[in-house]
Order: structure tokens, then sequence, then C-alpha cells
């Protein structure tokens, strides 16, 4: 059964979702907004109403099978996240936000469901999107700020800090897991300090991340830079599909670069 609930209001705004087997879902909550392309995000602007948040956003744009676009509702505009809460709790409850895997070119938190997670383990779930592909991990070298699904991803965090608690959260304990290039960002954000005020802990569900090639921003070229800015998504994902090298299993488990926030 699938009913309308209370209204929850936050920092941002207003909120209306829906209950299903035990647990308040609320979808398609904006939390960043793009001004520029491969630009950080800001948080999402204060709103006087109620949004209805009954339906998933849009998904980041991504490659599908054999470098073709996957999905219809692909955007550029495409920073949402979603909320699962047991619909009847007591004292605050933990918060477990979930990055999602996908190798940096795919993959969303609309496509996992929280509800038998949320309802189980008596803990929020939140899932995000974030940039990913050339939107996101863009080696340019007059690109100034780069990594930007991962300062994506801490924006959410932020957010979840901002406005967790008026979903009945404990945001002294939020934990943060990932798995594939979900786990390689949770390790990443274990190395930003800029990232530590947002979670409490952390599962590593897969390695962190690592250069397998020895190609640099400075080895290519600048001037697709001006050209690319004016294109399209849907025009930018047309290009094909970048051959991946087959390489040994364990380097998936070798060192990697430390990160610094120098990156922003």
């Amino acid at each position: 059964m699938v009913v309308e609930v209370k209204t929850i209001k936050t920092q941002t705004g207003g909120f209306v979702g829906l209950t299903s087997n035990g647990v308040d879902i609320y979808l398609g909550i904006r939390y960043g907004q793009v001004v520029r392309r491969w630009s950080p995000a800001s948080l999402s602007r204060f709103w006087i109403g109620v949004v209805n948040a009954t339906a998933f956003g849009p998904v980041c744009h991504q490659y599908g099978p054999h470098g073709q676009p996957e999905m219809d509702d692909e955007n550029e505009d495409c920073l949402f996240l979603n909320i699962w809460v047991p619909s009847k709790s007591y004292s605050l409850l933990p918060v477990r936000v979930w990055i999602h895997g996908g190798g940096y070119t795919s993959g969303s938190g609309n496509f996992y469901d929280g509800t038998d997670l949320a309802r189980l383990s008596h803990s929020i779930i939140v899932t995000i999107n974030y940039r990913l592909g050339i939107f996101s991990f863009f080696p340019l070298p007059n690109v100034k700020t780069r990594n930007i699904g991962w300062l994506d991803q801490q924006l959410a965090l932020q957010w979840v800090q901002n406005n967790i608690a008026s979903f009945g959260g404990d945001k002294t304990n939020v934990m943060i897991f990932g798995q594939s290039a979900g786990g390689g960002s949770v390790v990443a954000h274990l190395l930003m300090p800029s990232s530590w005020p947002f979670y409490s802990s952390i599962v590593l569900q897969s390695s962190g991340p690592y250069r397998l090639l020895e190609c640099t921003g400075s080895q290519l070229e600048e001037q697709p830079l001006t050209l690319i800015r004016k294109a399209t998504g849907f025009k930018l994902y047309a290009v094909p599909f970048p051959l991946v090298e087959s390489g040994n299993l364990m380097s998936a488990y070798a060192p990697f670069r430390e990160l610094n926030d120098v990156f922003r």
C-alpha cells in the first residue's frame, strides 16, 4: 500500500513523499545546482512552498552499451538525491549514503531501491547522482577544477549534514559506502580533508582510485575545450566510447596517488 505522507520541512524547503512497506520515501530531491559546465556546483537554493518528491530526478549523462546513450531521462541538470526513512522511529537514526559505481562513466542513485535496507537496518538510506564521464573527470589542462564528480558527492554530503535532521537522521552518524567507482570515491573522500566534516565512518566495498596509464593533462591540447563547451550534452556523448585496455586483475589493488584538495 502506498499513501502520501506528511510534509517534511528542511533548510532548503518542503517536500512531500510516499510511504511504502513501513518506509517513507522521498525521491528526486535537488541538492546542487550547476551554473557552468566543468565548474563546481552550489547548494540548492531555498524555495517557498512544497516540492513533490514522489518521482526520481534525471540521471546524469552517461554511456550505455557500445557507447550509446543509455536512457531518455539523461540531463546535465542531474544533481538529485533520494532518501528512504523508516516510518516509525523514536530517536535519531543513523544515516547511510550510497555512492554508486559504474567506472565513473555510468550509473545513478536512482537504480537502487533503499526500502528494504532502510527497514531492516532501521537507518536512513540516501542515494545520490553525480556528474560522470566527460562532464566530470575531464583532464584538459586549462580546466582548473577537475574531479568534479567527487566535488558533487561532497556537496551531497554537505546537503545531508544541513538537512537530514529534518528527516529524523543523526548528522553525527553518517556512513558513506560504495562499490567499484563508488568504492574509489569513498577512498577519495577519506583523503580529502574538506570532506571529513560530512561523514563519521566508511565502508569500502572495492579498491581505491589508481592510474593505469601515464597520460597526463599536459599531454592534451587545449583548443578542444573552447569547442566542446558549446556542444550539447548528447553531441558530446556521440563521440565513440574509448577502448579499454585489459589489465591484470590485481591492478585493482595497486597503490594510488595521494589526493589533495588542491584540485579545487
